[in-house]
């Protein structure tokens, strides 16, 4: 019987893993010119061509994910700036760098970036990854953490809906817990918290948060994180190449895939309320909805039974 009910579930799986991929071709690819990617990858990346000691003198690197982001990308970055310089001031040897990722824009936002990294200092070095054919954002997020170099690296939206300064709470945070992952949160959790969405996010973030808890709950996982979705992350070096290079997700869920990996690796996960501001032109939509619902349901079934061998590499 037990062998039975076993032999379905995986019939059940490669079934639902088939109609999927299906779906998610005919339906839910983004393009670049003429290029089709599968949205669910099911390889692992690999650190072979990755330097995992990093830069002992680069204490932070941000790494942006930027599609199409001429609009929201120069208030963003004058924020950025205006914190790194703030703290070269206060020491003279912190070092940093920003990574722009850009997802195969349609855009100029790779020109602009590379307008941008011209007029850094001395001491923040700067230089744009292109990313082709369009992969997604936890593709592109990947890429930028395998090339960087800090002892730190915070992932950061294009948008700037979270203020630099925030990034304060995060290092303070990653210090007292002893590393990890620091997760930006938007949800209501101390006085100072503010989080002002859109009636459409609202409801499609609520459903996006119940898809969350049962990936959760199937998974195994018990890490209390009430939003992982919030696009302002910092990892220490250790805890980002674990987590990264056992992510398979490429776009819209591929934050839920890296707290599972880190609750398996034993990573402290910790959750810090900032303050957050809606900003306009977001990319979310129903489709984006239905696409990572079946990004969810794919991490329950590969991590769940095993599919996917979550494996230490650092």
């Amino acid at each position: 019987m037990l062998l039975a009910a076993v032999s379905l579930l995986i019939l059940l799986f490669i079934v639902v893993f088939l109609i999927m991929r299906f779906v998610a071709a005919k339906f839910f690819n983004e393009n670049c010119n003429v290029h089709k990617v599968p949205m669910l990858v099911p390889a692992a990346p690999r650190l072979a061509t990755v330097n995992t000691t990093g830069d002992k003198s680069v204490a932070l690197s941000i790494v942006i994910p930027m599609y199409n982001e001429v609009e929201r990308l120069p208030l963003m970055m004058t924020d950025t700036l205006k914190y790194l310089e703030a703290e070269l001031k206060s020491n003279p040897q912190f070092r940093a760098e920003v990574i722009f990722v850009d997802d195969c824009s349609s855009d100029a936002s790779r020109e602009l970036a590379a307008k941008m990294v011209a007029t850094f200092s001395s001491r923040i070095s700067g230089r744009v990854v292109g990313v082709s054919p369009n992969r997604g954002k936890g593709y592109a997020v990947r890429q930028g953490v395998f090339a960087s170099n800090g002892m730190t690296i915070l992932m950061a939206d294009a948008d700037g809906a979270a203020p630099m300064a925030e990034l304060t709470k995060l290092r303070m945070a990653l210090a007292e817990g002893e590393g990890g992952i620091a997760v930006g949160s938007r949800c209501d959790l101390e006085a100072e918290s503010v989080a002002e969405r859109s009636p459409l996010r609202t409801l499609l973030m609520r459903a996006f948060h119940l898809l969350v808890n049962f990936t959760f709950l199937f998974t195994g996982y018990q890490g209390g994180i009430r939003d992982t979705q919030c696009g302002f992350k910092l990892f220490t070096r250790k805890a980002a190449l674990q987590v990264f290079s056992n992510a398979r997700i490429e776009r819209w869920a591929f934050d839920v895939e890296l707290l599972i990996a880190a609750r398996h690796f034993g990573v402290k996960v910790t959750e810090v309320p900032i303050n957050w501001h809606e900003v306009g032109g977001s990319k979310l939509s129903w489709k984006g909805m239905i696409r990572t619902g079946m990004e969810l349901a794919l991490i329950c079934f590969a991590i769940r039974f095993r599919f996917w061998p979550l494996e230490a590499v650092v």
